[in-house]
């Protein structure tokens, strides 16, 4: 598994905006340049320089995965990191 740490903003944030929902604060923190440049890194899984729709769904799927700590296939507040 990715890093959850560094790049779950990224992903929260990106599902968020993807799903019409406005970006948490907490998320919005995380988009500073070397966070987004470390997290394109890291969801780029075969280093190619480009991140495809599988790579970002296996990395969102990681990063939800990672936040279950309940490991119920859901995730409630309490188990977001902020």
């Amino acid at each position: 598994m990715k890093s959850a740490p560094i790049l779950a903003p990224l992903a929260v944030a990106a599902a968020f905006v993807t799903a019409g929902f406005a970006v948490p604060s907490y998320a919005q923190k995380a988009f500073d340049e070397q966070a987004i440049r470390t997290a394109f890194a890291q969801a780029d899984q075969n280093g190619d320089g480009y991140i495809n729709v599988d790579e970002y769904v296996a990395y969102v799927v990681d990063v939800f995965h990672a936040y279950d700590k309940s490991g119920d296939h859901y995730l409630v507040e309490a188990e977001l990191p902020y």
